[in-house]
């Protein structure tokens, strides 16, 4: 899986920062990103078996929102993302969903930057969590192999992401491409994969699954969507 140009990238990233508006971002949009985060949150707390140390959650936008808040850890908390942190008394959402934004922010040491580039020394992290975003990033492999750089011996990688069937991949390139070009759909994802798409891109990086939640045959054939997830070390 090869990279996209800086001009797609950065076209991604103008789509981005209009999905996470301040203004913009409303209920619906906070309990679907949380609310997704919280899955996935208890879909990897079964595997779990980490060294003690800190922890990274790259992609958490501008929200400050992540998997890993729903996880317990023993070390310091690390997210890291190209856009900045929005405070949390800033959103324009209800005191409850503030507040936990707040008590995430507050927790967290955060970080602007891109994931092709992680500015940690090898083997700093026991735990590293890319959810919901490796589909929005200029180059995939590149983002992994720091991943597996930064990744302490014995760690754990996270990986979510959207997948997409055969036929749903046919019916993007000849009528949602078209149809919906100005859309954050189209707009904000410089990439699409498949689920094997998903494992070649992971292994390929140096890292071997451990654990995976994967479409069955019919879903990688003809579904709509499956959000893929797994474990890797």
């Amino acid at each position: 899986m090869t990279g996209v140009s800086l001009e797609r990238w950065q076209e991604a990233q103008k789509a981005e920062r209009s999905f996470w508006s301040k203004d913009g971002f409303g209920l619906d949009a906070f309990r679907g990103t949380v609310g997704g985060s919280m899955q996935t949150a208890a879909w990897a707390r079964p595997h779990l078996q980490v060294p003690t140390g800190d922890w990274l959650d790259i992609g958490v936008g501008p929200l400050g929102v992540g998997c890993t808040h729903f996880l317990e850890r023993d070390g310091e908390l690390h997210t890291l993302d190209p856009i900045e942190p929005t405070p949390a008394d800033e959103w324009q959402l209800p005191e409850p969903c503030k507040a936990l934004v707040r008590s995430c922010q507050e927790t967290t040491a955060s970080h602007v930057g891109q994931a092709e580039q992680i500015d940690f020394r090898d083997d700093t992290f026991a735990f590293v969590a890319l959810e919901n975003m490796l589909d929005h990033v200029q180059d995939p492999g590149a983002v992994l192999r720091e991943v597996r750089r930064v990744l302490m011996p014995g760690g754990h990688v996270l990986v979510a992401v959207d997948t997409y069937s055969a036929l749903g991949e046919i019916r993007y390139r000849l009528i949602t491409r078209r149809r919906q070009r100005n859309t954050i759909l189209v707009r904000a994802h410089p990439h699409r994969f498949s689920s094997n798409d998903v494992v070649q891109i992971v292994t390929a990086a140096g890292l071997r699954i451990a654990h995976a939640d994967t479409p069955s045959r019919v879903i990688a054939t003809a579904g709509r969507g499956y959000r893929m997830r797994l474990l890797a070390v």
